[in-house]
């Protein structure tokens, strides 16, 4: 997706999940592991423009074959919270997630089907079903990002140890606009961390790691 609402679609897993749930209870780019980069390295002698950082991460971010994240929905209703990791070509993703109610859950998508964790039991959707096929629609927008607007460089900031650009700007889709915050490693324009802010009183932060380490995301044990 736009990388905002790429970010954001993770909202719509929530939301998914629980309708299942409710239903089954009724380096460098090139590299082929960079999940270390370079922590601690100083900033470039040249800083580069937002734009430049930003068309840079767009870029890297289409090579990207996997990688973990952690992400923080705070809403009025409450928070969630959701870590994983998702890879692509084939489509793949294991999440572990907690409601604003205290509930948790959690699912494994892979190209033969879906997998849902209600209380300690393990439930299979075909892969042919329409619900699945909504849910593997909505992953393939983590393979795109949203063109910002009003882009501002911040600064270097480090975050979890990597030296990254600080990019500041804004997003609106659908009626609802944000204000978005994101970090990028500076070596290789990787995304690290991104904070949204949205006009509908949603925060969303989301944490990236382990990227390109050949995820190996298989169906649980029967």
């Amino acid at each position: 997706m736009k990388f905002t609402k790429k970010i954001m679609a993770v909202s719509v897993i929530a939301l998914s999940i629980l309708s299942i749930a409710a239903c089954g209870s009724s380096s460098s780019p090139n590299s082929s592991n960079s999940s270390t980069g370079n922590k601690g390295n100083g900033s470039s002698a040249s800083t580069p423009s937002a734009s430049t950082i930003f068309q840079s991460t767009t870029s890297t971010y289409s090579t990207l074959k996997d990688f973990n994240f952690n992400e923080i929905i705070q809403t009025p209703q409450g928070t969630t919270n959701t870590t994983g990791e998702i890879a692509f070509n084939p489509l793949e993703m294991e999440i572990q997630m907690t409601m604003p109610n205290g509930m948790q859950t959690a699912a494994i998508l892979l190209p033969t089907g879906f997998y849902l964790k209600v209380g300690s039991n393990w439930m299979s959707i075909p892969s042919g079903s329409s619900t699945v096929a909504a849910f593997q629609q909505d992953m393939q927008q983590y393979k795109t990002i949203n063109p910002l607007q009003n882009l501002t460089l911040v600064g270097s900031d480090t975050v979890n140890g990597y030296v990254c650009w600080h990019l500041k700007g804004t997003f609106t889709s659908s009626g609802i606009s944000s204000t978005d915050d994101l970090w990028v490693r500076q070596s290789d324009y990787y995304p690290v961390k991104a904070v949204i802010a949205s006009s509908n009183s949603s925060t969303i932060t989301i944490t990236y790691s382990n990227w390109n380490t050949a995820a190996a995301i298989t169906a649980p044990a029967a």
